[in-house]
């Protein structure tokens, strides 16, 4: 079971551990988080909530996209943390340069995970819409 505590314990090349803060769930997507990481299995309620979950997050700014769980730092679905983006970020976290930003884990597979990036408070930056985050989700998977 998932801890609301969750926090790694590693670093990795692309995330320092120095940056990185547990998530206080203090907003609307945060309880829906806290809520499915008290759910025990698969149930019809957290896979709900897994679905509402991703549908919400893009429409308060987060992208989505498929990483290795060992340099994102989660590896069950579920799992989130809050990191504060460097000023001299480069690749998938630019846009969110010099931000604080959650990353959620909504889907695995085999060694890849599914994680949704985005602003704590949605009009913190300007990010791509829905649209684009999926649509570059579809690309990532049939690369």
């Amino acid at each position: 079971m998932l801890t609301s505590g969750y926090f790694p314990r590693h670093g990795s090349r692309l995330i320092d551990l120095r940056d990185v803060r547990p998530d206080p769930f203090d907003d609307i997507l945060g309880a829906k988080i806290r809520r499915m990481q008290t759910i025990e299995g698969w149930t019809s309620e957290k896979r709900r909530l897994q679905r509402d979950l991703e549908a919400m997050s893009a429409w308060f700014g987060y992208v989505g996209w498929t990483v290795d769980p060992r340099t994102y730092l989660v590896h069950q679905v579920g799992q989130s943390f809050l990191y504060n983006v460097p000023l001299n970020k480069r690749g998938n976290f630019a846009i969110f340069r010099g931000k604080r930003v959650r990353i959620i884990c909504l889907g695995s597979g085999a060694f890849t995970r599914w994680v949704r990036v985005g602003p704590l408070n949605p009009l913190d930056i300007e990010a791509p819409s829905p649209e684009m985050s999926v649509q570059r989700g579809r690309e990532q998977l049939h690369r």
